[in-house]
């Protein structure tokens, strides 16, 4: 139905880390239905092997999204790119502030 390329940015390695995990890795399809399109066909507009960027496109409601099974040689090589390009954000705890009280005349 579509040809389109993979574009995968080095920030978003950890989507590529948690769909490789799955046992059966997916390729996820971004389409929008055009009802003026005579032929019915979806139109395909995007495709990505992260999930968090196919979850963020599922937020505005206009776009479909479906999962296709990764091709074998697709899952090779995005394994091979995480594990050259991936690196882990430590955690970091936030530090609370120290609580100030206000004043009797402020308006809280």
């Amino acid at each position: 139905m579509a040809t389109l390329d993979i574009e995968i940015p080095r920030t978003e390695t950890e989507g590529y880390r948690l769909n490789l995990s799955q046992a059966q890795p997916i390729v996820y399809a971004l389409w929008r239905s055009d009802p003026s399109d005579a032929d019915g066909r979806p139109n395909i507009f995007h495709v990505t092997v992260c999930p968090y960027e196919a979850d963020d496109y599922l937020d505005g409601g206009d776009v479909t999204v479906e999962g296709a099974p990764m091709p074998g040689p697709v899952v090779q090589w995005l394994a091979d790119y995480v594990s050259r390009h991936h690196h882990d954000q430590p955690f970091e705890k936030r530090q609370r502030q120290p609580f100030a009280p206000m004043a009797e005349d402020d308006i809280g």
